[in-house]
């Protein structure tokens, strides 16, 4: 076989692999910045003065607001009397 002939082809294949080995590194470099970056918060929570809980959320992890609904009634009587189910004391007389 000719040297001479063989030396444009071997520098013609060089490049090409070249030009496909920078094209793929440029597509993985593109497709790697184009994904969102993900953030994982613990999954640790947080007691609310009602009892719920809460966990963290969004980009800076923080814990969620505590809800704020008014307590509802419950069936069970409380151990500690209000004003509404407690007559007022009254002072008795002794009978004469």
């Amino acid at each position: 076989m000719n040297q001479k002939g063989f030396a444009p082809i071997l520098i013609l294949v060089v490049v090409l692999i070249l030009v496909t080995v920078a094209g793929g590194a440029y597509y993985l470099g593109k497709l790697q910045s184009a994904k969102p970056t993900e953030i994982v918060c613990t999954q640790d929570a947080k007691q609310c003065p009602d009892g719920s809980y809460v966990g963290r959320t969004g980009p800076k992890c923080e814990f969620d607001t505590c809800p704020t609904t008014s307590p509802e009634p419950s069936s069970q009587p409380s151990s500690a009397p209000t004003s509404a189910t407690t007559p007022p004391l009254q002072t008795l007389k002794p009978a004469s």
